[in-house]
């Protein structure tokens, strides 16, 4: 059953990763890995938003945290990508966007956690 969890919830968070990403492109452009950078930032809100109100909140089963967390949310962002996008930019000579990137993801990510954090517990 955990396994079973573990794979709907990637499939369904990849497809919204994916979703996502050609979004971002069609909004912000391709010159920038926008869409690793928003699921990445909205991942680590929701990954710290859902832990925080099933530990200090209610009792949420194994089975639903490995859908949610490491399934949905574990699919939905991507470590791989950011790196392979960063280290892409400065390959390429797009140093400034590749430490932007860096600090976006890092700083952004931080602060959105945080934010899941205190959105938690506010309810």
């Amino acid at each position: 059953m955990e396994w079973l969890a573990v794979f709907i919830g990637g499939g369904v968070g990849s497809i919204a990763r994916y979703a996502t990403g050609i979004s971002c492109a069609l909004l912000c452009g391709k010159n920038f890995p926008y869409g690793t950078l928003v699921v990445n930032v909205i991942g680590s809100f929701l990954i710290l938003f859902f832990m925080t109100i099933a530990v200090e909140r209610l009792t949420v089963s194994p089975a639903i945290r490995l859908l949610v967390v490491t399934g949905f949310l574990g699919g939905f962002t991507t470590f791989s990508s950011f790196a392979f996008e960063t280290l892409s930019l400065a390959i390429n000579g797009e140093s400034i966007k590749a430490v932007l990137n860096l600090f976006l993801t890092v700083i952004a990510g931080f602060a959105a956690g945080m934010g899941g954090i205190m959105a938690a517990r506010m309810l």
